[in-house]
């Protein structure tokens, strides 16, 4: 436990009271001595640090500067960012500015989201390229066409390299023969009725394929009946 504030601890001093392993020895739990907006008696804040922003900061009990203790305030606020981040993304891997919009959407301000996320980004937990080519694949299974699956990679956020590496993934596709398993999947065969005809036709581009591969897939599917 951190310990008390002696009685006549100075009101208006910065000091590290206490720092101590923390999270299975990921990160360090640092309790700070920072002057009451009052100057009535010091307030105890308890954070936690990245052990490798610990070891950048040079963190040790003691004295320290109030631009120190603001620094240690926003190393704080940035690791308790980037924890809520990796909490996130246990959740399914996403793109940094998804990931970003989630931090924010929690309370998180914007640079130290940016920040989280960029930190995240260089050391792997985010891999841009492979999750937009995960998704896409994703897409493409459920029955899609090409323009809702690259419309889909750009509403999560996914940077333009990391989509059109995506979508180069998916080159050899037959979007034809996908678009017949999406037709044969929700109608079985293409219906007689003129009007149903052009619900088919409508529902199919809303999967995202164009009035030419939709035809095309159904004389393949008349064709083979």
């Amino acid at each position: 436990p951190a310990p008390d504030l002696p009685p006549d601890f100075p009101p208006d001093t910065c000091a590290v009271l206490s720092v101590s392993p923390a999270g299975e020895g990921e990160t360090v739990t640092v309790v700070l001595a920072m002057p009451d907006p009052e100057g009535k008696k010091a307030q105890r804040v308890s954070f936690c640090l990245l052990v490798e922003q610990y070891a950048e900061l040079g963190v040790k009990a003691g004295p320290v500067t109030s631009e120190k203790a603001g620094e240690l305030l926003d190393a704080g606020k940035l690791c308790g960012a980037i924890r809520r981040g990796i909490a996130l993304l246990g959740y399914g891997d996403q793109s940094a500015r998804r990931l970003a919009y989630k931090l924010t959407a929690k309370g998180v301000d914007r640079d130290t989201a940016a920040r989280a996320t960029a930190y995240l980004t260089e050391k792997g937990y985010i891999r841009e390229d492979d999750t937009a080519t995960l998704r896409a694949e994703q897409d493409l299974r459920k029955g899609w066409g090409e323009r809702r699956i690259r419309e889909d990679l750009i509403a999560h956020g996914f940077t333009r390299e990391a989509v059109e590496e995506a979508m180069e993934e998916l080159s050899n596709t037959d979007w034809v023969e996908n678009c017949v398993a999406a037709i044969r999947k929700k109608y079985g065969e293409i219906p007689e009725d003129k009007g149903e005809r052009q619900k088919m036709l409508a529902a199919m581009m809303r999967l995202g394929y164009d009035t030419d591969t939709v035809k095309a897939a159904a004389r393949n599917i008349l064709r083979d009946k």
